[in-house]
């Protein structure tokens, strides 16, 4: 299946539960068709006479040198949603995505699909149209005014929300129009690939937008078939551009290839247009930017851009072992999904800022170096506060028919509970102990104690709406009316006492909120009572014994602490130092 951890077992994702093809996908599923297509002088991709035999793949248009497009990948939060906001489990499956449509694209058009840049959304995504031709038309908008340090030939929005299908401009390659869009996506397909097979929507879907910024029409457009008109007769050899599978069968009538008139129209698109995509010997390796937390292990995929002067994909030979500001890079052998290595970088403890280091490798038996730059942000430190109590403390509120969540701080509570953890399935009947079964609110407040530092995965699963921060930072926007349903976010914690809230909401009908983490150590499961508490923060007592008195026993505890974060930390900074004694000093004797 289509997103294995390197080294590590084949992971499925949802594959059991892939519903039959959504009623929407079936007519009109590729909104192309509609778009205003940007003017191409001497582009016009059409009905040509290919020089193989009609009927099959003519094979690749590869004679001369290698073409190399570069992809850089938006993503929404529900794409990020499919793998419970794993960003590793994302990032293989955007990758095998990528290496699947690269296999055809090198096949059929001898064009290598370099995969250099992936935005995940772990909080609140700037993505709200309605359907695939508004938000691909803001998806362009916005990276056309925003995004333009990004290296890339094409870029393309996999979206985890039913838009309706897909969407790209014709061709899009060579200017301000290179974009293409995918929606509807299940997150899995056949790996390795597999024709006529009914779980194909995301490899058929991502390569048949990109086939649009490439050159290629609807196969209906230029004569091949007409399933979009209700003649199945091509069935089961139908090809990625055509409408077959609105034919009885469904993506099973579809094969993972591009038909012969395509093929030539996808020559004639490269051969007519202004931009050089030619692979040479200087740009055979290109370099690489990754955004990283503080000390959190990431991977790497460096070749993912890079190409040989046939296409080939290479693979890694050597990398510094220490970064400029020391950081590690180790060397991934067969991470990717075809045996190529990736690298796996760990940022130096307590560095924030920029680090850089090279690589070398080898494609088409010629070797090339590039550099990889590495943005490093920090981890949020722990507010660590005293005199916790175990549990959270849900405050319920009488709401009148929300939509969405409202401002609980205008709100006056009717009640409050303490909860050992959030863990409410979803009921017809009252809400907890709430006595409301409708219109009700609850606001929960506390702390969660995180046990080591690194990258911290939240979710909250409700019905209907829901909202977590952690230190007032909004990281979880699951708002608006709807069944259970999750999201999730992701952020850089140190170990230690986090600020956390979570609002929810429940209009009618069933209700339920549930909350969910994970982290160094942790698998992502129902956050357990151990780590929840609640009680008014404020900076550490340095009475740490709790006697009334700073004194020697408290000083004997400080020094055991040293270097160390937690209650000791008097001041906060994350370690036991030199200026959490003088505090304690200037508190020697009797507590106030």
């Amino acid at each position: 299946m289509s997103d294995g951890l390197e080294g590590g077992p084949v992971k499925v994702h949802r594959l059991d539960a892939l519903p039959p093809i959504a009623p929407e996908l079936l007519e009109n599923f590729c909104g192309t068709d509609l778009l205003d297509q940007p003017a191409r002088p001497g582009i016009d991709p059409g009905p040509v006479q290919p020089d193989a035999a009609s009927g099959g793949i003519a094979g690749s248009t590869s004679g001369g040198p290698c073409k190399r497009v570069r992809l850089a990948i938006e993503t929404d939060q529900e794409l990020l949603g499919l793998f419970s906001g794993d960003r590793v489990a994302a990032t293989a499956y955007i990758a095998t995505l990528t290496a699947a449509a690269n296999h055809i694209y090198n096949r059929d058009f001898g064009v290598r699909l370099g995969l250099g840049y992936i935005r995940l959304w772990s909080e609140e995504d700037p993505w709200s149209a309605g359907g695939t031709g508004d938000e691909l038309v803001a998806f362009r908008e916005y990276w056309n005014q925003n995004m333009g340090s990004v290296q890339r030939d094409l870029a393309h929005f996999l979206s985890g929300r039913g838009l309706g299908g897909g969407v790209a401009w014709l061709p899009g390659l060579c200017g301000s129009y290179a974009y293409g869009l995918s929606a509807n996506l299940a997150g899995s397909f056949p790996f390795p690939i597999e024709n006529n097979a009914g779980q194909n929507w995301d490899l058929m879907v991502f390569t048949h937008e990109l086939g649009h910024n490439v050159g290629c029409p609807h196969t209906h457009d230029i004569g091949v078939d007409n399933c979009a008109g209700g003649d199945c007769s091509v069935v089961p050899n139908a090809t990625i551009m055509s409408y077959c599978h609105t034919c009885p069968g469904g993506l099973a009538n579809m094969r993972m290839e591009f038909c012969p008139e395509n093929i030539l129209n996808v020559a004639q698109t490269f051969n007519s247009l202004g931009c050089d995509y030619e692979v040479t010997p200087e740009t055979i390796a290109l370099n690489d930017f990754m955004l990283v937390e503080e000390s959190v292990p990431t991977v790497i995929n460096v070749l993912g851009n890079d190409s040989g002067l046939a296409c080939a994909a290479g693979n890694i030979t050597s990398a510094d072992t220490v970064s400029t500001n020391g950081g590690t890079i180790e060397v991934i052998p067969e991470w990717g999904p075809d045996g190529s290595a990736a690298l796996l970088y760990t940022s130096p403890a307590g560095y924030t800022g920029y680090d850089f280091f090279d690589y070398t490798m080898r494609a088409d038996s010629i070797f090339d170096s590039a550099s990889v730059t590495v943005q490093i942000e920090g981890l949020l430190p722990p507010e660590n506060p005293t005199g916790t109590t175990p549990g959270v403390l849900g405050r319920y509120y009488a709401l009148d028919n929300p939509s969405v969540l409202p401002d609980f701080a205008s709100l006056e509570p009717f009640g409050e509970q303490v909860w050992e953890n959030i863990d409410a399935p979803s009921t017809n009947g009252e809400f907890a102990d709430t006595g409301l079964a409708d219109n009700v609110g609850v606001r929960w407040t506390g702390w969660i104690d995180v046990p080591a530092p690194g990258l911290w995965t939240f979710g909250t699963e409700s019905d209907d709406g829901s909202r977590l921060w952690i230190a007032n930072q909004p990281l979880v926007d699951n708002d608006g009316l709807h069944g259970m349903q999750e999201r999730t976010g992701s952020i850089g914690l140190q170990a230690g006492r986090h600020a956390i809230m979570v609002d929810f909401f429940e209009r009618g009908g069933g209700a339920g909120c549930i909350v969910r983490a994970s982290g160094p150590g942790m698998p992502y499961d129902v956050i357990p009572a151990s780590m929840w508490s609640y009680g008014e923060g404020g900076a550490p007592s340095a009475d740490l014994n709790g006697d009334g008195t700073v004194g020697g026993a408290d000083l004997g505890l400080l020094l055991a602490g040293w270097g160390e974060p937690g209650p000791t930390d008097l001041n906060g900074d994350g370690t036991t130092n030199g200026a959490d004694l003088g505090l304690l000093l200037v508190a020697w004797g009797d507590m106030p």
